[in-house]
């Protein structure tokens, strides 16, 4: 009896030690993990890397660490490939570089996010990229890229010089801009957000986009836009004629039940609903929503998107009666 009493009373300070020590710890170290490397495929590193794997989750890991895997291992977010011998591969850390950092990077793998290739290096049976990072750049900031590869956010493509695989990209980074800031772009890549095309430059075997900035704009503001590329945001259409599109921007409107007479083009801007549509189609009249005393009830179209906190309470023939419930 008195040898089972020992045993219970050692099992229980062992259950003890594993509550008040051992789980905590290991909570702790999966939170730290949670908050400072989400990024998607971290955890797929299965290699033999126990002390790699602590270096990443007690933050040491640091840019520039090297280390040789199996050729099938997975390739971590922010880790390049440096290059493949027989059944294993050396990858690089690269998290946590400077704007203008370079490396050489085999074929294989791909480039983390605001890096460049910067050109290629033809070996005969492989091939190296020469990269370059470009986050952090100030606006304004120039680069040259190769016509491989993506092109980072908020960069934009102002030429292409040279022919064939020589082909290169000139860069220009525009993150950073002020209302009414413009600048031109060639007709390849993106426009990134907030940016509208307010004309184009044909010029025989190429064309130029002519870009604006509308971030920042206040209320009522207008800007003509081209026919062609994407309006930003709480920009209404006023009307359109062969070659533009007439805006007006209407995000953070100042109170409660303006309305206003758009095309029937394009969206509805957030706080706003469509009242009326005119009897001929070509315009609508919307109506503010913003400011709203709880509990408000207004009468709207039919049919359109409602802001949130807006609920219908009834419906007839083509319109909706809605009311201000909050969200």
């Amino acid at each position: 009896m008195l040898q089972t009493d020992r045993l219970l009373k050692k099992v229980f300070i062992t259950i003890f030690f594993l509550f008040i020590f051992v789980f905590p710890f290991n909570a702790a170290l999966s939170e730290e993990n949670l908050d400072h490397y989400p990024e998607e495929g971290f955890e797929l590193y299965q290699v033999d890397d126990f002390d790699i794997y602590q270096k990443e989750t007690s933050l040491r890991i640091a840019y520039g660490t090297t280390v040789t895997v199996d050729a099938n291992s997975p390739v971590p977010f922010n880790w390049i490939v440096l290059y493949v011998v027989g059944s294993q591969k050396t990858i690089k850390y690269v998290g946590g570089a400077s704007y203008g950092a370079k490396e050489v990077a085999s074929q294989y793998g791909d480039i983390p996010p605001n890096w460049i290739i910067t050109h290629l290096e033809d070996l005969g049976a492989a091939t190296r990229r020469y990269i370059k990072y470009v986050g952090g750049a100030s606006y304004g900031a120039y680069e040259i890229a190769s016509q491989y590869g993506d092109i980072p956010f908020n960069w934009i493509i102002t030429k292409l010089s040279g022919f064939g695989t020589a082909t290169k990209r000139h860069l220009k980074y525009v993150g950073g801009a002020s209302y009414g800031a413009t600048e031109v772009a060639s007709q390849y890549g993106d426009i990134p957000p907030n940016w509208i095309i307010t004309q184009f430059d044909d010029l025989g075997d190429a064309t130029r986009r002519h870009i604006k900035y509308l971030g920042g704009a206040s209320y009522g503001k207008e800007e003509r836009a081209s026919s062609y590329g994407e309006i930003p945001s709480n920009w209404a259409i006023l009307w359109v004629d062969t070659h533009y599109r007439y805006l007006k921007y209407l995000g953070n409107p100042p109170q409660f039940g303006l309305t206003e007479r758009i095309s029937r083009f394009g969206e509805i801007p957030e706080d706003w609903a469509i009242q009326y549509f005119h009897a001929n189609g070509e315009y609508r009249e919307i109506i503010c929503l913003a400011h709203a005393q709880l509990y408000k009830t207004v009468e709207v179209y039919l049919f359109g998107p409602l802001p949130a906190g807006w609920f219908i309470i009834h419906t007839s023939d083509w319109r909706r009666t809605i009311q201000y419930i909050g969200i």
